[in-house]
């Protein structure tokens, strides 16, 4: 930057705002001392006449067109603070009328651009008032001098960043770049973001410029925008018909961005992520998460979570299609065939209390585990039971039925019991209330794991589960051996206790097994439906 006979201020609790992300320096003939010229903290210090000469060194910029940024000064009496932004766009800094590099009478921005540099670059030197033009006609005319310019970039790319793309590309999320810069650039820093492999194909659509993007018919773009990794030269309506054509072909979409400009293509988007420090309120109030740290690795965590959640929400249905599905069963059996339900209303309700309270505390406040990671991402259209807890579900919901039904028929016989037939009818009673209840105990160990035959991976880094199960146990234990006035139960002894235990904990070899049994893809709603699609379809032909 130019400006009028400057000196670098002395303090340095300044405030930068750089879209490109660059960094500034200079040094002066008589100091060796690094200063960097674009903190802005020391501008609360600083007289009119200063403010003026770096308004007027930025109307010379604009003039002279080698560089593109805004300056903005505000004034604010009461605080006697001024604060300034610079904003630059690499695109516009010709390197060759900058600097000499080894003897080089210039360098090319695109070979800049090749070895992953943003361009970011900001010169300065000292004048004379005098020698800047005041006039604005005077100022399109002036040479902006040329040599004896300090100049320092270039910004890397933040670390982690290539990690979390690698973490998202396992997950099944593709990560698209769009960016204002060259395409040689973009192409360098997705490569060196790993979003574009070293041996990716670097040809139009997977790179592609917004120009073209833009200049595409509707059907074109849905087409195209699956096989984009990388759009360059992009204006924000191009992210916008970006996500608009990606969320047509039936995905999911999130968008990152920071800007005012960001702001249709945050709220048209599924998720919107705007940034927390660098973010404008715009952009946060068209989003929906706001990722405090402005890191792309914070993305991570979002999906983790995300994910998280959704398989918390699954674990819990299948939990609770389960309990509900046995003892509807049971009980509309029973009730046909002998006029008699083995489970009485306040029974339910305390398995009601298991299910839909201390069950869903149990599986709903699981923590993410990398398992999640690897899955494919779910579609907007698929189902929230798949094939997966289908199966789950029927398998254990056929061996509770089974046995509890057959406790129910056949129970006084197997219990062999020489007591009057309304204690024996109790007896059996209870035995299937306790062998039903410690069941579902036993199978909310399996519905932590639906995909998993190893039920047990991580269950003490979940506390809470381990305690509201062990909660549950003890107080059946109460229920069955104290408060058998208020549920119609009886006591049991040691061997029908055993009796209990060993059906509760069955259903965990019972599901391990069942877990090797593949399911289709295909969900078993659509497997279904497509004969029924295929009747109408035919009776409207005929009627045609």
């Amino acid at each position: 930057m130019t400006s009028g006979n400057y000196s670098p201020p002395s303090d340095h609790d300044h405030d930068i705002d750089m879209e490109a992300g660059g960094v500034g320096g200079w040094t002066t003939p008589h100091e060796t001392e690094f200063v960097d010229p674009f903190d802005i903290g020391n501008t609360k210090n600083a007289s009119i006449e200063t403010l003026q000469r770096w308004r007027q060194a930025a109307l010379v910029l604009n003039a002279s067109r080698r560089f593109r940024y805004t300056l903005d000064l505000r004034k604010e009496e009461e605080k006697e603070k001024r604060r300034r932004m610079i904003r630059a766009h690499a695109q516009v800094i010709r390197a060759a009328l900058l600097f000499k590099l080894a003897g080089q009478q210039a360098i090319a921005i695109d070979d800049m651009a090749e070895r992953s540099l943003r361009c970011v670059a900001f010169a300065y030197r000292s004048c004379e008032v005098d020698e800047v033009p005041s006039d604005e006609e005077q100022l399109e005319q002036w040479n902006l001098p040329e040599d004896d310019l300090v100049l320092l970039a270039i910004d890397p790319c933040r670390p982690g960043v290539k990690d979390a793309v690698k973490l998202c590309t396992d997950a099944g999320v593709k990560v698209r770049m769009v960016t204002g810069d060259n395409l040689q650039t973009a192409k360098a820093i997705a490569m060196e973001c790993g979003i574009l492999a070293p041996d990716a194909d670097v040809s139009e659509p997977t790179i592609i410029e917004g120009k073209a993007f833009r200049q595409l018919s509707e059907k074109e773009r849905e087409q195209v925008a699956k096989k984009i990794s990388v759009m360059g030269r992009s204006s924000p309506n191009d992210k916008l018909l970006l996500v608009q054509a990606l969320r047509k072909g039936g995905d999911v979409v999130a968008v990152t961005g920071d800007g005012t400009n960001d702001a249709p293509a945050l709220h048209e988007a599924d998720i919107g992520l705007s940034m927390g420090i660098q973010g404008t309120e715009v952009a946060k109030e068209n989003s929906d998460i706001i990722i405090l740290d402005d890191n792309f690795a914070s993305v991570v965590k979002v999906v983790r979570w995300g994910r998280s959640v959704y398989a918390n929400i699954q674990k819990f249905i299948q939990f609770q299609l389960t309990v509900n599905v046995t003892a509807l069963i049971i009980n509309v059996v029973a009730a046909i065939s002998d006029g008699d339900v083995p489970l009485n209303a306040v029974q339910l309700l305390w398995v009601n209390l298991i299910m839909d309270t201390l069950g869903a505390l149990a599986l709903v406040t699981e923590p993410p585990t990398d398992h999640l990671m690897r899955r494919s991402p779910v579609g907007r259209r698929e189902p929230l039971i798949t094939n997966i807890m289908w199966r789950n579900l029927i398998i254990q919901a056929l061996y509770q039925v089974s046995i509890l039904l057959v406790l129910n028929f056949f129970g006084k016989s197997i219990l062999n019991s020489n007591d009057s037939t309304e204690h024996a009818n109790q007896l059996k009673n209870s035995l299937i209330f306790n062998s039903f209840v410690l069941c579902q105990i036993f199978n909310e160990f399996n519905a932590r794991k639906p995909d998993q035959v190893n039920v047990f991976s991580g269950i003490m880094k979940n506390r809470l589960f381990v305690g509201i199960v062990g909660t549950t146990f003890v107080l059946q234990i109460i229920i069955i051996e104290f408060l058998g006035h208020f549920f119609t139960t009886v006591r049991l002894d040691w061997k029908l206790w055993s009796v209990s235990l060993v059906i509760g904990v069955t259903s965990w070899p019972l599901a391990m097994v069942g877990k090797l049994i593949p399911v289709p893809r295909t969900p078993f709603i659509k497997i279904f439906i497509k004969p029924y699609q295929r009747c109408i379809a035919a009776r409207t032909a005929c009627t045609a």
